[in-house]
């Protein structure tokens, strides 16, 4: 099974190799929509619901917050990542794999989110909806690390996040850092 998780622990699923065999610069900014597709889907989910138990805390009570509008899973029609997505249900078809209790959503590893607003909507209020969103997905993906693989000095990878209100748009990384804080920036 540890095997069956690497992929979702920063294979990186070619992406660089796919960027590497376009033949000219100039075809890199049409082809990176493609290797996206590749990897990625774009859902929906804002009205999807996070397990309570993954959500960070304050004065010991989790955050409630509205989801992303927009969340981005490791694609199943990426052969390595579809590949570990069936071991994962083959060794327990109930797992949840994500942060979300959505049985759909719950079965997919998510990389990126997006909240989307409008101009009046406050920049704050976004950010914190993809902060908590983020802080989710790395505390599910410390529990896989740390059910599946047994180096658990392995990494976990960042999560992105665009908060997009009205036209300005801001590129988030969420990350652990070596204390074991999710930190975003």
């Amino acid at each position: 099974m540890a095997e069956a998780s690497r992929p979702l622990f920063g294979s990186g699923f070619q992406a660089q190799k796919g960027i590497e065999d376009v033949e000219s610069p100039n075809h890199v900014s049409s082809s990176i929509p493609a290797l996206l597709r590749k990897v990625l889907t774009v859902l929906h989910s804002s009205g999807a619901d996070i397990d309570r138990n993954l959500l960070p805390l304050v004065q010991s009570k989790p955050i409630q917050t509205r989801k992303p509008d927009l969340a981005l899973p490791l694609s199943k029609t990426n052969l390595e990542v579809g590949a570990a997505y069936d071991k994962f249900g083959k060794h327990d078809a109930s797992m949840r794999i994500s942060q979300y209790t959505d049985a759909e959503l719950a079965r997919m590893t998510f990389s990126a989110c997006v909240e989307i607003g409008s101009p009046e909507k406050s920049y704050f209020e976004a950010a914190l909806q993809v902060a908590v969103w983020a802080s989710a997905g790395l505390r599910k993906l410390e529990q896989l690390r740390d059910h599946f693989v047994q180096d658990s000095t392995l990494e976990i990878p960042p999560l992105v996040m665009w908060t997009a209100i009205g036209t300005d748009w801001k590129l988030h990384i969420s990350y652990i850092d070596s204390r074991g804080n999710d930190l975003v920036r």
